[in-house]
């Protein structure tokens, strides 16, 4: 269930509205954005602020800028005049629709440039083609231009070669013209003979095709090797290797049999059991790499990264298990309300204390009885009151 931003604010003027969103605790490189001539939203797990428009605005004319501390929409107006609130008066429905026009308009936009796209990329592909064809005619003319040439240097070398007046005459004389012709003739079909047999014993045999095996060295890092980095690389991996294997747990070292989601997440509970918080936090992350449907996973790193003070990953992952807890059923109420709780905590660690508030009593609302969450509600409103 995402949390909505509601400390906003808003100003305007003929043809401008400036609106400044808050991103307290939100990861700038994860946000979404999406804006539209009627409606216009922010998204960044677990935070959303959205709103449908008073009046239209220009859709090409409007900007976002994003800072690590807010979101400043610059929106300009289709009509020059005061709008009396930023959020259109309309029903929950209605806005449903809207919501539900823009994004259907703004996928038709999307599949209209890539057609665009796709037509001018063939097109250019086309002109490719038809230039390398050329390009290749060219070539394989001036090969055969070559070939010729040295046939013609070969032949000459050999002997066999005759001025150009012996093959062709053009004035004869009557009495001889018959006998000439045939002997011309004959001697010409001869040397072309004699051509053919001396290009045959030139051509050298075909080669014999032989396969040729190869091998990937397998490399951890994604990039390509480079003898100037290997020394560094070693390095990180020697220093990688010794800290994993000081909380406990090494991926390699898994036997086949221990390659299974639930036998890692009993290992992970294991270790947060002890105290090894990053142990429990690496075992959790390799049965994700196996299977991320399981909300148990999410649910155990979220716990593991609260102990360890990483506040917004644990609220993330406790939004991740909440998300895989759907449909509500009375079989699942206390592993929401233990997610609720998570998710309490951490937005507490992230400054927000009445959202946090809201989550913990969401989660007594499951689980009256849990003396875990009487006990966060009771120190979170402590300190509230102390701020007061």
């Amino acid at each position: 269930m995402p949390i909505l931003i509601k400390d906003y604010n808003w100003r305007q003027t003929e043809k401008l509205v400036i609106i400044r969103v808050p991103l307290k605790g939100v990861c700038v490189k994860n946000i979404d954005i999406f804006t539209s001539d009627h409606y216009i939203k922010i998204h960044s797990p677990p935070f959303l602020f959205e709103v449908c428009l008073w009046q239209p605005v220009e859709e090409s004319e409007c900007s976002c800028t994003v800072t690590d501390e807010e979101a400043v929409f610059q929106l300009v107006k289709k009509l020059e005049t005061n709008w009396p609130s930023l959020a259109a008066d309309i029903s929950r429905q209605e806005a449903l629709q809207v919501k539900t026009r823009a994004i259907e308009e703004a996928l038709a936009r999307a599949e209209i440039c890539r057609k665009d796209k796709s037509a001018k990329k063939s097109e250019r592909q086309r002109a490719a083609v038809k230039e390398q064809i050329s390009l290749n005619t060219h070539e394989h003319q001036q090969i055969e231009r070559n070939k010729q040439q040295e046939k013609e240097a070969a032949l000459i070398q050999l002997g066999w070669s005759r001025p150009q007046s012996s093959v062709r005459i053009t004035e004869i004389t009557d009495e001889n013209e018959h006998s000439t012709a045939k002997k011309i003739g004959k001697e010409i079909f001869q040397l072309d003979k004699k051509e053919d047999k001396v290009m045959k014993s030139l051509i050298p045999a075909p080669r014999q095709s032989v396969q040729i095996p190869v091998t990937f060295t397998p490399r951890w890092f994604p990039t390509p090797c480079r003898e100037s980095m290997i020394t560094e690389e070693q390095e990180w991996l020697k220093k990688r290797a010794e800290a994993m294997r000081r909380t406990g747990f090494v991926a390699e070292d898994l036997r086949p049999e221990e390659q299974d989601p639930l036998w890692l997440c009993d290992k992970a509970q294991s270790f947060f059991d002890v105290g090894n918080y990053l142990g429990a936090v690496s075992a959790y992350s390799h049965a994700l790499t196996l299977n991320d449907q399981l909300y148990e996973i999410y649910a155990g790193r979220a716990k593991a990264h609260l102990a360890l003070g990483n506040v917004g990953k644990a609220a993330s992952d406790s939004s991740n298990a909440l998300e895989l807890l759907t449909p509500p059923v009375p079989q699942n109420v206390e592993a929401r309300a233990q997610c609720l709780l998570s998710r309490g905590l951490a937005l507490a660690g992230l400054g927000l204390k009445r959202e946090a508030l809201s989550e913990l009593q969401a989660a007594e609302s499951l689980s009256p009885d849990c003396p875990d969450i009487k006990v966060a509600i009771t120190q979170l409103q402590k300190e509230q009151l102390h701020v007061d």
